[in-house]
């Protein structure tokens, strides 16, 4: 992927590309499904080490999709069986759980490759 050091402005900003791409594709062209990347990557959920999944309530999911918003949700305690006496502690977030989550969240397909003009339907600017 490239990109630059230079932050986005109204007078210079970035850009972000509404395209259709229809099939067969353009040669060379090669379209990724963050998700599915991400997944291929991920153990056996009965392999040794910290699995993947978390252990918390589902509100915990939240946090990690929009953690300025709604971080208090990685605070709150992993539920633990009565009468366990467990030390409180936030549940488990592995760098796994996380990066598949953010994928979700942040990217729709990544294309690889040369993007025919014909296939760009609009251009948006992009600035903080």
């Amino acid at each position: 992927m490239l990109g630059s050091e230079r932050v986005p402005t109204p007078e210079d900003p970035a850009y972000v590309h509404e395209i259709e791409i229809q099939e067969p594709l353009p040669p060379g062209l090669q379209l990724l499904d963050p998700v599915k990347e991400v997944a291929l990557l991920l153990p056996s959920p009965i392999s040794f080490g910290p699995p993947y999944q978390h252990d918390g309530l589902p509100h915990f999911l939240l946090g990690i999709v929009d953690p300025g918003n709604m971080g208090h949700f990685l605070a709150q305690h992993a539920m633990q069986p009565p009468s366990s006496e467990g030390t409180p502690r936030t549940p488990n977030l592995t760098m796994e759980l996380e990066t598949l989550v953010r994928s979700l969240r942040d990217a729709e397909i990544l294309a690889h490759g040369i993007i025919p003009a014909t296939c760009v339907k609009n251009s948006f600017d992009v600035y903080p």
